[in-house]
């Protein structure tokens, strides 16, 4: 009954007027993704080895180790990536033949791509199950695998109506490995089969400690800064930017602070609120373009990049990064990032569901303010601002909470799969 239900809700829901923005965009680029990627497959003439289903651009990092390695095992091995971000369309990844939107969950989509692609199989990334898909590749006999599973804690996921509608789904996948033994476990009160979970850990932890760094953009921020500390305040939301504006214009003056601040989608309208409210509150700012490494002015207490791509660089020449998210309910994002570079972390007051974030603050690589007040995030910034050598330690403690070895697991299981 419930496939019923959810058949009829993705066709109705698929063909409403959306307004603009990035949920249009979405069902936009996936409404003419069938036609798209069959003409691709007809044109390539070519059976494809691997379908990698990533919904936004995280994702896709986290599962690009595996990918990796699964060539380096099968040369001849052809990988496809689906997403639902638009932001995905921005970016390029080595090791992808070619990209586009994931078709809508209708079988009269999903089925002509997959007849026209011919995977050896199917790959989620995270576990962005579509069960319309994953329904017709375990009808096609194709093996269906999940690298990086995490459900996290109260997931809507583990919720009626997404429970039924998912278990059917979790029940056909082949082999799943698990970021964590509690990932595990939710992934089996959805359906998955006992036999084909393993806890292998999180192949992000790959992805970014193996990452190649480039130094150009760090270069200019430590010459701007000369002795003074950086802080790196990466993937800002709008829900972060009243409160971390209100804690740097405590600080900033107070600790000869430089600050390169990186909007997570760095349009025109964040831009220009986020310099609005730094001008109120007397911060000398200038726009930065990272990608086109234009020194910065000396004047300038803040850099506001205003290019897409590029932040792990820019953790390079951080002494203390902001990661952005904490403050909103879209999530936190990615704190491995500068975690990787040995650089300690601060963190809005909604982490708790973040299990990287947990992890370190547990082992004191992180910190986050007590309450959502300004003033409790200033407090944060300034006690590590004034101690260098309790910045340098807790760096350290973040980089050692990095375990490197999912993506070879993950790799190793799904090749025999295929």
């Amino acid at each position: 009954m419930h496939r019923l239900v959810y058949r009829s809700a993705a066709h109705i829901l698929h063909r409403l007027p959306l307004p603009t923005g990035k949920l249009a965009d979405s069902v936009s680029g996936r409404r003419g993704a069938r036609d798209r990627w069959v003409e691709w497959a007809r044109e390539t003439g070519q059976g494809t080895g691997l379908w990698v289903h990533a919904p936004s651009v995280g994702e896709t990092m986290a599962c690009l180790p595996v990918i990796h390695r699964l060539r380096a095992a099968h040369p001849a091995l052809q990988c496809v990536l689906t997403y639902t971000s638009p932001s995905v369309t921005a970016w390029s990844f080595d090791g992808i033949d070619h990209a586009d939107f994931l078709p809508l969950d209708e079988r009269a989509h999903v089925l002509p791509v997959l007849k026209a692609l011919r995977p050896a199989a199917l790959v989620f990334s995270r576990g962005d199950l579509w069960p319309e898909l994953v329904r017709a590749v375990s009808q096609e006999d194709l093996p269906i695998a999940v690298t990086g599973g995490i459900i996290s804690r109260g997931s809507g996921r583990l919720r009626w109506p997404a429970r039924s509608v998912l278990h059917d789904a979790a029940q056909r996948i082949d082999y799943l490995g698990a970021v964590s033994i509690e990932d595990a476990g939710r992934w089996r009160r959805l359906g998955a089969r006992p036999e084909i979970l393993r806890v292998s850990g999180d192949p992000r932890h790959d992805f970014v400690l193996e990452r190649p760094a480039d130094t150009t953009a760090a270069s200019l921020i430590r010459h701007w800064a000369g002795a003074d500390p950086v802080l790196v305040a990466g993937s800002v939301e709008p829900s972060d930017v009243a409160p971390l504006v209100t804690a740097l214009s405590r600080v900033v003056l107070a600790t000869s602070l430089r600050v390169v601040l990186v909007p997570h989608r760095p349009h025109d309208a964040l831009i220009a609120l986020i310099e609005r409210r730094l001008a109120a509150a007397g911060l000398e700012t200038e726009r930065w373009d990272t990608v086109g490494a234009d020194p910065l002015s000396p004047t300038s207490h803040i850099a506001v990049a205003k290019s897409l791509g590029g932040l792990f660089d820019l953790y390079l020449a951080a002494d203390l990064a902001y990661v952005g998210g904490g403050y909103g309910s879209g999530g936190l994002h990615a704190v491995i990032e500068p975690a990787a570079l040995a650089v300690p972390v601060v963190v809005g007051p909604r982490w708790r569901l973040h299990g990287d974030a947990a992890t370190l603050i547990a082992c004191g690589g992180a910190a986050a303010p007590a309450d959502r007040s300004p003033e409790a995030l200033a407090a944060v910034l300034d006690r590590w601002l004034r101690n260098p050598e309790m910045r340098r330690e807790a760096g350290l403690a973040a980089r050692r909470t990095l375990a490197p070895g999912a993506a070879a697991v993950d790799a190793r299981e799904i090749g025999k799969l295929i």
